[in-house]
């Protein structure tokens, strides 16, 4: 997705409250903007936790930076980094 293409999707979500309740037509765009930004958002999400992940930082950190558990994390991220080789040999669930 482009940044004209975010930009447009999030100024469309975010004009969606101004729409009328008995619009089914902008409601179900609406839908189709959000969808698109929350799979924008996990794509991110995905790319930042491996990145950092990949760049030295702990399970516990990037779980602190996402209000999760270290554990939780792992178990979202852990297999894509160990398949990757960055975990090799380390503690699945990286420093305390």
């Amino acid at each position: 997705m482009t940044n004209h293409q975010l930009t447009t999707i999030v100024l469309a979500v975010a004009s969606a409250d101004t729409r009328p309740a008995d619009d089914a037509a902008g409601n179900l765009q609406a839908l189709r903007d959000l969808e698109q930004l929350g799979q924008w958002i996990a794509t991110q999400t995905d790319d930042q936790a491996l990145a950092a992940r990949q760049n030295g930082a702990t399970w516990q950190q990037i779980g602190s930076a996402l209000g999760l558990t270290r554990q939780a994390v792992h178990m979202r991220w852990g297999r894509i980094s160990s398949f990757a080789g960055w975990d090799q040999g380390a503690d699945p669930y990286g420093p305390i």
